[in-house]
């Protein structure tokens, strides 16, 4: 089951986003307050990120999702984005990340011309999941400037 991520789940999300960030699943950490920030952001229902939790129907909460959206020109409109993607380890290979996928491509795209996400190089079950669904590989460089 998916749905919108509530004001019960900050805990939950705060939890599983800092073992996200402490994996070998992303490049580098991310503070507590950028966490925290986030959850602020999607509760007051920001035009910027919209989250999910992932529910397994054994578990309970097994994971989360964010998606951002922007525009490109490349692309010839908006872009939807699978910001993050977590499911917890106890929770895997239950079909979760199957399912918010195609839950995205289902609910959210309407407008939409292009889904897009990043994945770290190394993540070879993430990328295997991209594959199948669909997705494939921009052969660009990404890079970035913190403000």
């Amino acid at each position: 089951m998916i749905r919108k991520i509530e004001l019960k789940d900050r805990h939950d999300y705060e939890e599983m986003a800092r073992e996200f960030y402490s994996s070998e699943a992303v490049v580098s950490d991310v503070p507590d307050k950028s966490i925290s920030d986030t959850f602020e952001e999607i509760i007051n229902s920001s035009p910027f990120i919209q989250g999910y939790m992932l529910i397994s129907q054994d578990q309970g909460i097994a994971g989360y999702a964010l998606v951002a959206k922007s525009y490109s020109q490349e692309a010839g409109g908006k872009v939807l984005w699978l910001e993050e993607s977590f499911i917890k380890p106890s929770c895997r290979s239950q079909g979760l990340a199957f399912e918010f996928l195609t839950f995205m491509k289902e609910e959210l795209t309407g407008n939409m011309k292009r889904i897009r996400l990043e994945v770290e190089g190394g993540n070879e079950n993430a990328l295997a999941l991209y594959r199948r669904n669909g997705f494939e590989k921009l052969p660009y460089m990404q890079l970035i400037i913190d403000l």
